[in-house]
């Protein structure tokens, strides 16, 4: 179907929709703006200004200002069920409410202020007028194209017999498999590839011939659920002289040569992260790249400490498809191997633009190959090309396609998803698009499975695109990776020539950090993939495809660090093993890096070269660590601040860094930015820094907090000595629709030599039996749990200065010692969590600090279910509400189905409101209920009354029904008459959302039945509007009534259809004259929603006098059934693309017996 060929000009002009400002008044003309995406060095400052709708394609104020989109590529109108709310600034919280009450809800976030939001019409007007919300609109078509295709270079840069690629994405929650029936249905000559869909995200990949492009544009943008167009770029693939300088910022060896190179080999003294026995055992690496020549040494034996076990791991056959996992054995070197769909398995020499070179096994072997002697818990037996964590294992998951040797990556969500509920912990992807800088799908993939696993470290090339600016490719433009560039080989620290710039079109900074990544020596692989172990071969290979992979397994040696209990005593001790969150081992990699350039940092080499050793504290060392981990359960909310005091001694550069996992972003915004933390340090001599303000490679005073970046860094070279204040302020948090993202948590790192004295280790150091010299509280108790949150009183601690209060799901007997959580501290011994929720259950620990420096994690451990308030919002099917009105004591019976609390143990409850308008101008509360149902007697034969319910628990969260409307009657029959319904003085028809009671158009008084709920009827919709039980008269009863429509012509309709059975079956009614049209277009199987066949007349098309508001009378003979009893419906069956304004229906006259008369109650 081309919903291009099938709109005449009548219902083009009624279909398109202005983007009608509510709240504040708006001018009576839009300055209209040129199409020009912002500058990345302008959105800093384009930030600051709230009224701003900050844009790919522009920024603007849309109070008074509009931006003219391409008519010959973005459709003149705007869906019906999404629109755009404007909040006023610092007012997100009250917006969200305002959108919840209203029935509707969040998909996506814009800048600067700004939802997307789904919801009917009626919602979205009720939204447009709540104090919170400064400006909305449905949302327009032109929102949803990339800039490369709203000015038509896209099509420019293919030739005229190529096929241009493009990604289709929907908003979160839409049906993939209905986004490409629509897609299919317009008619046009479409390849349709692979679908995506983890974490709610719908997308396909299509492609299309460029003469047909324009036209595809135009029908895309204007289907309902649509949200965003983009060219679909295809991804490409993008060790001993690395040792040393990742571990400790020097080369591998005494004596490099010029290139950088050790020829004589590793000197074991440089390895100084090895030599402390951090080899990567116990960590599970993930790589998701070409292929794995699985039976290469480098992958074929493991020593977990009982000697080697030597094991080849074949590919699962079959694969599990995402999200699904497959078989692992955890006593290999080869952890899991799982083939990605559309890719097949092991390693392959292809020619997908350039050859592979067995790519995937030198990345694997770059990030944790080892070949024999195999390194052991504690020590490394090295081989040259060993990887930079020879003890990790690897959960490989195969892109590569072996025939062509190009890359599958049908949904990378998916595949993160998968790595992470297999066991690993840090993601290495060295491929990538060339994106230029955009964020794209893969980029909202990322940071949707981040966001949501917390846990997880995503490390990816850059891309290979230098030496020009905003190069970076995608996944690397993620927020929420940590994108790597390359310097040249070994110690050597000029940037590549290849390695890809920043910044980021949105002005973010990356890469975010560097490593070495020219002729980095590693596995090689072969075609013979047999059951035989082969011996170790060596390549040398270049790109960020190779730094990559050495940051991912110097990451592996940091995240066993904290897995193996080392932080905060630097030394292994059990007790204090953790699983750190993703944000953590991120922020503690940037925290350390060595700046290799003297414009530091940059858009060039980020945050500089990873250095292992000066991340991380070790016992008898200066340089100290401290961090604080929040989950975004426990996170920070609009205006919220944590303060922490750090006292900093002289000789030691004072490092700080902020890293959070923020929500994905929507693909229209610019920044990508949602939620916003600011990082602000307060020297001992009352001098202020905000993070990421540098001048001549340190911190500065002044300067304006950043609003772009998901990392804020202080660098002081020479720091005061003395208690430095650092606070993490809540800018702006207002979530992305997805609960709980209007809470950000985050990881907070300090390095710097600590305490009065610069001990790290505490001012008197280790007692005499080589214990901390700070105990932990040997007690806990609750001493509070309501609306403030839970408080904690600790046992006191004998020199303690200050109490951290650490958190864990479950129970003290239940909960993983690993994920204890930071939610609060006091410098005495009650704290403060107030970041519960109401009903969840949590064991509590504690921990004491004295002077800078944390004492352990208390054995003691107290279990609360909180009694705080709970937000999480309810599940209601608010279109279920029903009513039954013919009773003999006057009475309206209304019945809905169960809502269900998603606060542990709240209950839920109903208030039924009820009113004499449809408008529901001024709504009474007239009953709150337990059950779901409610008999309303207060009421009147003959005269309608308006009924909606909400559902709320006990922790306050509410959601609402649609509006229905009834008219009391009594049982039985007064004889034979004229039935009548005219949505003003009865109102009796049942209504199945969108059907509903408008003002907008009326045959007669005031009021009329309407197929939609705003200014179109939704898209893939089935749904009925049906008279109560009718018994027809004798002789020849007629049904007769006033219509008034404009459907999509042969694609959508709606039919009159009857039921003698009660329901059961029905019987198209055909009318007088017959119907104007059919389904004509449909196809087969087809399209429209309700399944009607080609075949099926219907009402279809534009009534006779539709512009001029005028009503058409319509009559079916209903002699067939004369004396039965029957039901009538009309059934609107809507195709997934274009729509219109609909079907009103009023004065419905039917020859039937007339209800009797209901007698008031007592």
């Amino acid at each position: 179907m081309s919903v291009l060929t099938l709109s005449r000009p009548a219902l083009a002009a009624a279909v398109l929709l202005a983007l009608a400002t509510r709240g504040e008044a708006a001018p009576p003309l839009l300055h209209t703006l040129p199409l020009q995406a912002p500058a990345p060095e302008t959105i800093q400052s384009l930030r600051e200004d709230a009224t701003l709708l900050v844009l790919q394609a522009g920024a603007f104020d849309p109070l008074r200002e509009r931006i003219a989109f391409p008519a010959a590529r973005a459709a003149a109108r705007a869906d019906a069920r999404y629109g755009i709310v404007q909040y006023r600034a610092g007012q997100s919280a009250a917006a969200r409410a305002a959108i919840a009450r209203a029935g509707a809800e969040i998909v996506g976030h814009l800048p600067n202020t700004a939802f997307q939001v789904r919801g009917d019409a009626d919602a979205l007007a009720r939204i447009g007028n709540a104090p919170a919300v400064r400006w909305s609109a449905p949302y327009p078509a032109g929102f949803k194209l990339a800039t490369g295709l709203l000015d038509g270079s896209v099509a420019a840069r293919h030739a005229p017999s190529g096929r241009v690629a493009l990604e289709i994405h929907g908003f979160r929650g839409e049906s993939i498999e209905r986004l490409v029936d629509v897609l299919r249905a317009t008619g046009i000559d479409l390849g349709i590839g692979t679908r995506a869909g983890a974490f709610d995200l719908p997308s396909v990949r299509v492609d299309v011939h460029p003469a047909a492009l324009d036209a595809l544009l135009l029908a895309a943008s204007s289907i309902e659920g649509i949200a965003w167009i983009e060219p679909y770029l295809p991804a490409t693939l993008h060790n001993r002289d690395s040792v040393g300088p990742i571990q400790a910022n020097q080369a591998s060896c005494t004596a490099p040569d010029g290139e950088g190179a050790c020829a004589d080999g590793l000197d074991p003294a440089r390895a100084t992260l090895w030599r402390r026995g951090l080899t990567g055992h116990g960590q599970i690496v993930a790589i998701a790249d070409s292929g794995l020549d699985r039976n290469e040494d480098w992958f074929a034996g493991l020593d977990l400490g009982a000697g080697p076990n030597i094991a080849i791991t074949d590919a699962d056959d079959p694969a599990p498809a995402p999200l699904a996992t497959g078989a692992t054995y955890p006593d290999r070197k080869v952890y899991a191997y799982w083939v990605q769909p559309g890719a097949s398995a092991y390693d392959n020499n292809q020619f997908c633009e350039a050859y592979n070179r067995y790519h995937g096994t030198h990345v694997t072997g770059t990030a944790a190959g080892d070949a024999a002697p195999y390194a052991r818990p504690g020590a490394v037996d090295y081989t040259d090309g060993d990887g930079m964590a020879p003890g990790a294992q690897v959960l490989f998951q195969d892109l590569g396609d072996d025939a062509t040797g190009c890359l599958s990556i049908a949904d990378f969500g998916a595949t993160l998803a998968q790595a992470y509920a297999g066991g690993a912990g840090i993601h290495n992807d060295s491929w990538g698009n060339s994106s230029g800088g955009y964020y794209v799908g893969h980029d909202v993939r990322a940071d949707a499975a981040l966001w949501s696993s917390e846990n997880l470290l995503v490390v990816a090339a850059a891309g290979n695109s230098g030496p020009e600016a905003t190069t970076t490719g995608s996944p690397g433009n993620a927020k929420n990776v940590l994108a790597v560039g390359s310097t040249r080989h070994g110690h050597l620290t000029a940037t590549s020539a290849f390695s890809s710039r920043g910044p980021t079109m949105d002005g973010r900074r990356k890469p975010d950090i560097m490593a070495p990544g020219e002729s980095i020596v590693s596995a090689r692989g072969n075609d013979d993939n047999g059951a035989a172990v082969q011996a170790p071969q060596t390549q040398a290979l270049s790109g960020t495809s190779m730094a990559a992979p050495t940051v991912t397994g110097g990451a592996a040696l940091l995240r066993q660090y904290f897995g193996d209990g080392w932080y905060p005593f630097g030394r292994a001790t059990p007790r204090e093993r953790s699983e750190p969150a993703g944000t953590l081992l991120k922020a503690a990699l940037i925290n350390g890096t060595a700046p290799i350039s003297t414009n530091w940092p940059s858009h060039n080499v980020g945050w500089g070269r990873i250095w292992l050793e000066n991340s991380l504290y070790f016992q008898g060392g200066t340089r100290g660590l401290r961090h604080w981990v929040r989950d975004n359960g426990a996170g920070l909310e609009t205006g919220d601040v944590d303060t922490f005091p750090v006292t900093v001694a002289a000789g030691e550069e004072l490092r700080v860094t902020l890293t959070w996992f923020d929500p994905e972003a929507a693909l229209a915004a610019s920044p990508a930015l949602v939620n916003d933390l600011d990082l602000v340090a307060v020297a001992p001599d009352g001098r202020q820094y905000l993070g990421n303000v540098f001048h001549a490679g340190q911190s500065a005073t002044g300067g304006s907090p950043d609003r772009l970046n998901t990392v804020e860094h202080l660098r002081v070279i020479a720091p005061v000595a003395g208690a430095w204040t650092l606070r993490v302020i809540a800018h702006a948090v207002p979530g992305n629709g997805r609960p709980t993202s209007h809470r950000q948590g985050y990881a907070l790192v300090v390095g710097a030599r600590m305490g009065v004295l610069g001990d790290r280790l505490l001012a008197d150091g280790f007692g005499a039996d080589d214990t901390p010299g700070v105990a932990a509280p040997a007690s806990l108790q609750t001493t509070g749990n309501g609306e403030e949150g839970v408080r904690i009183a600790a046992q006191p601690v004998a020199g303690a200065d200050g109490y951290q209060l650490y958190r864990a799901d479950g129970s003290c007997a239940t909960a993983d010692p690993g994920r204890f959580r930071f939610v609060g501290q006091s410098p005495s011994a009650t704290l403060l969590d107030t970041r519960s929720q109401g009903g969840a259950a949590y064991a509590y620990r504690v921990r004491a600090v004295k002077d800078g420096a944390e004492g352990p994690l208390s054995h003691a451990c107290v279990d609360v279910v909180s009694a705080d308030a709970c937000s999480m919002s309810l599940n209601f099917d608010g279109d279920s509400l029903a009513a039954a009105s013919a009773h003999a004591t006057c009475t309206v019976g209304l019945s809905w189905q169960p809502a269900t609390a998603n606060c542990p143990g709240k209950a839920v409850a109903y208030r039924v409101l009820r009113d004499t308008t449809p408008l529901f101008t001024a709504p009474q509360v007239v009953a709150t209920v337990d059950m779901p149902a409610y008999s309303d007697t207060d009421v009147v034969d003959g005269q309608p009354r308006f009924y909606q319910v909400e559902a709320f628990d006990e922790a306050g969260n509410t959601t609402r029904s649609h509006i229905i409307g009834t008219t009391p009657s009594g049982t039985g029959s007064t004889g034979a008459g004229v039935w009548t319904d005219d949505a003003d003085t009865r109102t009796n028809l049942q209504q199945q959302w969108p059907w509903s009671i408008t003002n907008a158009a009326a045959a007669n008084g005031s009021f009329s039945y309407r197929s939609a709920p705003g200014p179109a009827y939704p898209a893939d919709t089935c749904a009925a509007i049906a008279t109560v039980p009718l018994t027809l008269a004798a002789g020849t009863p007629q049904l007769r009534y006033a219509a008034r429509y404009q459907l999509e012509s042969e694609w959508d309709g709606v039919v009159v259809e009857l039921s003698a059975d009660g329901g059961a079956t029905w019987t198209p009614l055909v009318p007088a004259g017959g119907y104007p049209g059919s389904f004509a277009q449909t196809m087969d199987p087809p399209v429209n929603a309700c399944g009607y066949p080609a075949s099926q007349s219907a009402f279809t098309g534009e009534s006779a006098g539709f512009a001029a508001g005028q009503f058409v009378q319509i009559s079916h003979d209903l002699s067939a059934y004369a004396g039965q009893g029957v039901l009538v419906r009309w059934r609107l069956s809507s195709d997934p693309a274009m729509q219109a304004a609909g079907f009103y229906l009023d004065d419905i006259r039917v020859d039937a017996e007339l209800p009797g008369t209901c007698q008031a109650g007592p």
